[in-house]
């Protein structure tokens, strides 16, 4: 009897430690998948995809906070200058708007979207010759683009006023 006790003894401790490294186990394994997470957040990538998130819901400080931070980590990024002074844009912030599609082109020249919208930063800036330079540059590379088409058609008009 007394072999039985121990024996049932020796099974409840074994199933208790391996129920105890199993615990364990899951536990690292759900500390690592957070910590995964956080990198990826913290990542140049997950700042700007956060930064994108915040555009669409409308919230343009947000999404420069997260722009900037993707710039603090990742600084030849175009795209991410190019989001970044979308958001500007929107908030009325023409300065710093003109500043980050002006670095966009310098990172990437051939972003046609850089210069559609450095065209309407100018225009509000009432640049209408850089504005007009810039849309030019638009339809060098798609004559057939409706809205530079509409585009210059409106920064000719405000140049003959």
């Amino acid at each position: 009897m007394l072999k039985k006790i121990v024996f049932l003894n020796i099974i409840v401790l074994c199933i208790f430690f391996v129920f105890l490294s199993v615990q364990s186990s899951k536990a690292r394994h759900q500390e690592n998948i957070r910590q995964e997470i956080e990198r990826i957040e913290n990542s140049a990538s997950g700042q700007s995809g956060k930064g994108f998130l915040s555009v669409i819901k409308g919230d343009n400080e947000s999404a420069i906070e997260h722009f900037s931070k993707s710039i603090e980590i990742e600084p030849n990024n175009p795209i991410v200058y190019h989001q970044r002074g979308i958001a500007y844009y929107n908030l009325g912030n023409y300065q710093d708007a003109l500043k980050d599609l002006n670095q966009t082109i310098k990172l990437d020249p051939n972003l046609i979207d850089a210069y559609g919208n450095r065209s309407l930063v100018k225009m509000e800036l009432k640049d209408y010759k850089g504005a007009l330079a810039d849309i030019n540059e638009v339809l060098k590379i798609a004559p057939e683009h409706p809205k530079a088409i509409e585009q210059k058609k409106t920064i000719l008009s405000k140049m003959n006023k």
